[in-house]
């Protein structure tokens, strides 16, 4: 069989696969978060919920999310965004997710991941794992709560909870 011949085949179902979804909403096949984490539950857990956070990213309600917040100068995350030259998606991909089992802020009960302000490193706690699985919704809010606080927005103000609820309200389902 030649190229063509298996272009002619594939074609039809290559071209159906989207059908009915909506354009903002679909994110590249090639997505995937940059993971350093050993445990195959998390990664797992984790990929499901960068691969949601991403689509939730592309569409425009959601996006609104980066206008809403500043970076410690003042600064919209969008302005942070637009001089890097990327969007909500593209960052994430850009961002590192370790293990945060050792991590301090991982030993409170309720904590799911802890990154500093403009760091690209978001160490998730075991706890994620076990909250994705009770409310798979909260799993990609986190994601883009811990995305937000690397492209610099602080907390106390706003506190941990509001930005959650800010940012489940904006790309939550």
């Amino acid at each position: 069989m030649g190229s063509l011949d298996l272009v002619a085949l594939l074609l039809p179902s290559l071209l159906s696969a989207h059908v009915g979804e909506p354009a903002a909403a679909r994110v590249e096949p090639a997505f995937a978060l940059q993971l350093r984490v050993r445990n195959a539950m998390a990664a797992e857990a984790l990929g499901e919920a960068g691969r949601l956070a991403a689509q939730r990213l592309a569409e425009p309600g959601c996006a609104r999310v980066f206008s809403d917040f500043k970076d410690a100068k003042g600064g919209t995350l969008q302005q942070r965004l637009d001089r890097l030259g990327t969007s909500g998606p593209g960052h994430l991909q850009a961002i590192y997710f370790y293990d945060g089992a050792s991590r301090r802020g991982c030993q409170r009960g309720r904590t799911l991941a802890v990154t500093e302000p403009g760091s690209y490193v978001v160490h998730v706690c075991p706890q994620f794992v076990l909250s994705q699985r009770r409310d798979p919704e909260q799993a990609p809010i986190t994601i883009i709560h811990e995305l937000l606080h690397t492209l610099g927005l602080g907390e106390n103000p706003p506190s941990s909870e509001e930005i959650s609820r800010h940012v489940r309200a904006r790309c939550g389902r």
